[in-house]
This record gives structure tokens, C-alpha cells and sequence, in this order.
């Protein structure tokens, strides 16, 4: 399956560990740290259904502990 995605963002995306949004066409959204295009540190995943994920990222995946936060 292929995924276009496209980023948002406030800053250059030359620039190490910027907050950047990066949205999929389903709505997800993920907001956090991006290195080489890739989520890769702190940030957070934001799902249509209201769950969300925050935690630590490296090369495009989640990495270590990190919490999913359920919509009530």
C-alpha cells in the first residue's frame, strides 16, 4: 500500500528536531520531532477516532515507553 503524506510546518525543515505536523490522507496527524523526514524523537500521533500516542520515535517508528491515551 502506499501512503502519501504531506508536512506542515512553522520552521525549516532543514532544521534538526523541529515541531513539525505531518498529516496522512485519513487524517492522522503525527506532531513532534523530525529528522530526515521521518518522526524521530518526542512527539505525538493523533488517530480520527480521538486516540492518541505520545512517546519517543526513531526512523519512523515508535521506540520505547510511550503512552496511547484512549477518547472517552
Amino acid at each position: 500500500m502506499l501512503v502519501v503524506a504531506s508536512w506542515v510546518t512553522s520552521g525549516s525543515i532543514a532544521q534538526a528536531n523541529d515541531v513539525q505536523t505531518l498529516t496522512w490522507p485519513d487524517g492522522t496527524r503525527y506532531v513532534g520531532s523530525v529528522r530526515s523526514n521521518q518522526m524521530h524523537g518526542q512527539g505525538t500521533i493523533y488517530w480520527q477516532d480521538g486516540t492518541r500516542y505520545a512517546g519517543n520515535f526513531e526512523n519512523h517508528e515508535r521506540q520505547g515507553a510511550g503512552m496511547i491515551i484512549l477518547p472517552d
